[in-house]
């Protein structure tokens, strides 16, 4: 199944640091990238941020929420990709990509954040 992601977060704090990656690099000193995870993978990655193990993470979210991205995600509605932020210990998507692992999704996008050491204050 194709997914129609956006190629935004739908947070315009994270969204500014796509479309101006020298500006998180050099002014917020952070490193961002887009990269693909399984939906697995992104739970793992949770589940460091909320200190948890990943099934207590998984056994957390609403089934409600994720049966209903899954119907969104089946009818080709566009899908804001999620982001994992381990400068800020901030994650959102989280019900997204469990929607798409039910879905049998195998890659999902995801912005990455963490902090780097090429942060200039000029």
């Amino acid at each position: 199944m194709k997914v129609n992601w956006s190629q935004k977060t739908g947070f315009p704090f994270y969204d500014n640091f796509i479309d101006n990656p020298d500006y998180a690099k050099h002014k917020k000193g952070l490193d961002i990238q887009i990269i693909h995870l399984s939906p697995q993978k992104y739970l793992d990655y949770c589940a460091l941020i909320f200190d948890q193990s990943p099934s207590a993470v998984r056994n957390g979210r609403l089934k409600e929420n994720i049966d209903e991205l899954a119907i969104a995600i089946s009818k080709g509605n566009e899908i804001f990709i999620p982001f994992v932020d381990f400068a800020y210990n901030r994650q959102e998507g989280l019900h997204r990509a469990l929607a798409c692992e039910q879905l049998g999704i195998e890659s999902i996008p995801v912005l990455f954040v963490d902090k780097n050491d090429k942060r200039n204050n000029t």
